[in-house]
């Protein structure tokens, strides 16, 4: 048996959409079983939303099996450089202290829970979903139904 990358990619109902998009360019957001590049892809829809491909979960047979689902980021998340900062800057100084061993307060660790999700501003679409049942079929993938056991 031979061992390989296994990119398996979207699931089906994404690559549909996906092809209603303007297409804006492929970036290096995986890496295969003997470190080749896998490039990934970005689109736009008429809204100036954007959408990604990243990776969602990596099993292996006989290699990695390489799943992957779409970010979706809307045009008003967009968020000034400095304003990431300055968040960043927050949540590293509330994790520098409970890290020296004070302890914050629930309302200074929502906020900081708070910024966490406003700097991440991504939703994911059409991910992969595990189906036991699969394997009574003798199936790794179903890319049709977007389900997988592996």
């Amino acid at each position: 048996m031979s061992r390989y990358t296994q990119f398996i990619g979207l699931t089906g109902a994404a690559r549909a959409f996906v092809g209603g998009l303007e297409a804006i360019g492929r970036y290096v957001g995986a890496h295969g079983m003997f470190g080749e590049d896998i490039e990934l892809g970005q689109w736009r829809d008429a809204d100036g939303n954007q959408y990604r491909e990243v990776v969602q979960a990596d099993p292996w047979s006989s290699g990695p099996c390489i799943l992957t689902c779409l970010e979706m980021r809307f045009a008003s998340e967009e968020e000034p450089a400095t304003a990431s900062g300055e968040a960043l800057a927050k949540i590293r100084a509330g994790l520098e202290a409970a890290s020296e061993g004070e302890r914050l307060e629930p309302s200074e660790a929502s906020g900081l829970l708070d910024l966490l999700d406003a700097l991440g501003g991504e939703t994911r679409l059409f991910e992969w979903v595990c189906d036991p049942t699969l394997r009574d079929r003798h199936q790794e993938i179903d890319p049709a139904r977007g389900t997988y056991w592996i």
